[in-house]
This record gives C-alpha cells, sequence and structure tokens, in this order.
C-alpha cells in the first residue's frame, strides 16, 4: 500500500512539472488556444475590452496589399498625402501634406514605424477616403 502511495504522489509530482506555466506577457488582455480544438489553454481578461491597437494597422496592411495584387495600387505609385493625413494624432512617419510620396514608402513608413499618417494616406488612396481609424 505504501508503494502505491509513494507512486501516486511521484506520478502526481511529475504531472505537475510538465504542466506549462501560462507565459509572462506585458499586456493587459491576451489569449492563447488551440485553434484545432478551440480550447483556451490560457488567458487574462480576455473578455475585456479595449481598442485593437496595431492589429487595425495590420488589417490595413492586408487590405493594401491585397489593391496591390489585385493591381489597384502599385508600389511605385505616387500618393498625394491628404491634409488629413497629414494631421493624424500618435505614431508618424511625418509626411508633409501635399507631397507625393510612393506607396511602398508609405507600407514601410505604416508597418516599421506604425505611422497613422501613412495608414491614412493608403486607406485615401485605395477607398478615396479614411472610413475607420488607424490609429492605435
Amino acid at each position: 500500500m505504501q508503494r502505491f502511495f509513494l507512486l501516486f504522489l511521484f506520478s502526481s509530482a511529475l504531472a505537475q512539472a510538465a504542466a506549462p506555466q501560462p507565459p509572462s506577457i506585458i499586456g493587459r488582455s491576451w489569449l492563447v488556444g488551440d485553434l484545432t480544438s478551440g480550447q483556451t489553454l490560457a488567458a487574462q481578461r480576455a473578455d475585456e475590452r479595449i481598442e485593437p491597437a496595431s492589429l487595425t494597422k495590420l488589417m490595413t496592411a492586408y487590405v493594401v496589399f491585397q489593391a496591390v495584387r489585385e493591381k489597384k495600387l502599385s508600389l511605385d505609385q505616387q500618393v498625394r498625402v491628404s491634409e488629413r493625413a497629414w494631421r493624424a494624432a500618435g505614431s508618424r512617419m511625418f509626411i508633409q501634406p501635399g507631397r507625393p510620396v510612393t506607396a511602398d514608402e508609405l507600407i514601410r513608413g505604416m508597418v516599421v514605424q506604425s505611422g497613422n499618417d501613412a495608414c491614412i494616406a493608403l486607406a485615401e488612396a485605395i477607398a478615396g477616403a479614411e472610413k475607420s481609424s488607424c490609429r492605435s
């Protein structure tokens, strides 16, 4: 009986040691999940509503690259920077209003510098206007 108890304690200790610990993440809210099973593996305030931050820029980049793929925008295309894009708050690429900039330069400004001004200028070049926020 004593051997079974020790075996149980040993196997319980191994199971606890093998269980992964949640990652140390600097963020207000996060979730790690298994996409195959849909199971949440670890989370911190996953149901808290927060602004998407740079996720909006990633979605804008997706739309921009789709426009490039569909030949609605070319990387060497000159884009005129509007006053609205130039006045964008938050992180910026610091482009001047009225100055033509290539779409490629704006993409780099949006992705590398997280430029809200570049994001808005690209949205205006593709859709004619910026409807939703590119800011984060």
